[in-house]
């Protein structure tokens, strides 16, 4: 039985595609219509680098970075879903606020009902807004890009809104 189980594994690990696993790259060497499966810190260093992207802190322990874009938007991303060696086909972006007072759950549903582009919810007494990138299909660089530029323009407009609802709901 074990010796089935070994062969079945070895099979399957030689039949996984070469270019599933990330191998780390220099911002030069990174076109955006390269197709990735998954990314480890190093590469996506690169990636966030080639697009101006300044390092503020690093999260090691939570496999992640805070970040400044060129334009002063600061995020926070996080590499997910990661295997033994630290390629990982997951990446989550987001940003952290103070809760605007007078913020409710109604109000948080009914604004992301509306918007559709980020998740937001409350944990530990911050404002969370979010977006999520599943590389397991495989994913261009420039959609990577995209999605942060997203983020970027989203969350400003949607945090004043939020908070010129939850005053408005307090008055």
């Amino acid at each position: 039985m074990l010796t089935r189980w070994i062969a079945a594994a070895a099979v399957f690990t030689l039949s996984i595609p070469s270019n599933t696993f990330a191998q780390p790259v220099s911002s030069s060497e990174i076109p955006g219509e390269r197709v990735i499966t998954a990314i480890n810190m190093p590469a996506m260093r690169a990636l966030l680098a080639s697009f101006g992207h300044t390092v503020i802190e690093e999260m090691p322990e939570q496999n992640g970075l805070t970040l400044r874009m060129p334009n002063g938007f600061e995020y926070i991303l996080l590499l997910k879903r990661c295997d033994e060696r630290d390629v990982c086909t997951g990446v989550l972006i987001g940003t952290l606020h103070a809760i605007p007072v007078g913020t409710t759950w109604e109000l948080l549903n009914t604004v992301e009902g509306q918007i559709d582009l980020v998740g937001l919810y409350i944990m530990n007494d911050r404002l969370i807004m979010d977006r999520y990138i599943a590389l397991q299909g495989g994913v261009r660089l420039d959609h990577v890009r995209h999605e942060i530029a997203t983020l970027a323009q989203t969350v400003p407009p949607l945090l004043q809104e939020i908070t010129q609802q939850a005053a408005q709901s307090g008055e």
